[in-house]
């Protein structure tokens, strides 16, 4: 079959044809590529009082790190941690230091498609106080047992976070514990000063999840020791490391970004539909008995 090929139509403008990896998809002009749906999204794990460089929230941060890499192809370097006041996090009077992480954030995307913030003790509060600023709303807020300040109040409207989905976790045990294994000796929940304390409850718009105690990851609790089967108590400089609640945030975060893989696939077929049909247009073959195929090229009909 012999093959004629169809010259393009001219269109009176340099304009490039529709180009279908770079779509606008909202009010904001961010700009996404739509071949990797995965590419701008920024998950923030923020330790809290004397949290250093190894704690629950650095453990949160690899095992996302490990599951949603392998998944989603997410870059690893998207998903960090940070101490809630980079400059010293020992210091219960200072204030989150929300520049420096967001700074940190728009470092990796100028453009997020997703963010998720999550933050223990005084890293929850940095975590609301951060949510309020960053370029686009989170989608995800994860406040795990949050410590407002040393006198733990919530003061509106600053601290309230900002999210299209908030969750809260929390305890009632104490702020640590001095025995493992019953008779159970704990410094309790009854002082605010200076930071030490347990977590505030009740933030506004969160849904609340009570922990009592240690769990694994597939929710069974974790015995107090080898002998002793009494279940182990979840205090507050303890739950930040509870598996299953890391296995909650991890769920959480893969059911949000399912629907954005889904919603980019389904839009990225009507980008092509809408970009096959651009470029017949632009199309004409010269005898009228052939038809215009891919590629501006004829075949006779």
């Amino acid at each position: 079959m012999k093959r004629l090929v169809a010259k393009s139509r001219r269109t009176g403008s340099s304009m490039p044809l529709f180009n279908p990896r770079v779509v606008t998809l909202s009010a904001r002009s961010a700009v996404y590529n739509i071949d990797k749906p995965s590419e701008d999204v920024v998950i923030v794990c923020i330790s809290g009082f004397r949290g250093g460089n190894s704690n629950g929230m650095t453990s949160l941060r690899d095992t996302l790190r490990e599951k949603l890499t392998a998944k989603y192809g997410i870059n690893p370097n998207n998903i960090f941690h940070i101490k809630w006041n980079q400059e010293n996090d020992s210091n219960p009077r200072n204030i989150p230091l929300i520049s420096d992480i967001n700074k940190e954030i728009l470092r990796r995307t100028k453009n997020p498609r997703y963010v998720a913030l999550i933050g223990h003790s005084f890293g929850g509060w940095a975590a609301s106080r951060l949510s309020s600023v960053t370029l686009k709303i989170p989608d995800f807020v994860g406040l795990v047992d949050p410590v407002y300040g040393p006198a733990n109040t919530l003061k509106k409207p600053g601290d309230v976070p900002r999210g299209k989905k908030i969750i809260e976790w929390f305890q009632n045990n104490g702020i640590t514990g001095l025995t493992d294994c019953p008779p159970y000796l704990r410094v309790p929940c009854t002082s605010d000063r200076e930071g030490f304390s347990c977590g505030f409850q009740g933030v506004p718009g969160a849904v609340q999840r009570p922990v009592k105690y240690m769990r694994t990851w597939s929710g069974a609790n974790i015995p107090c020791s080898k002998t002793d089967k009494a279940p182990l108590l979840a205090y507050h400089t303890s739950i930040d490391d509870d598996q299953r609640v890391h296995h909650e945030i991890f769920n959480q975060i893969h059911r949000d970004l399912s629907k954005i893989i889904k919603k980019s696939s389904v839009h990225r077929r009507l980008v092509m539909a809408k970009i096959n049909v651009k470029r017949r247009s632009e199309c004409k073959c010269h005898n009228k008995k052939v038809r215009v195929i891919s590629n501006c090229r004829c075949q006779k009909k």
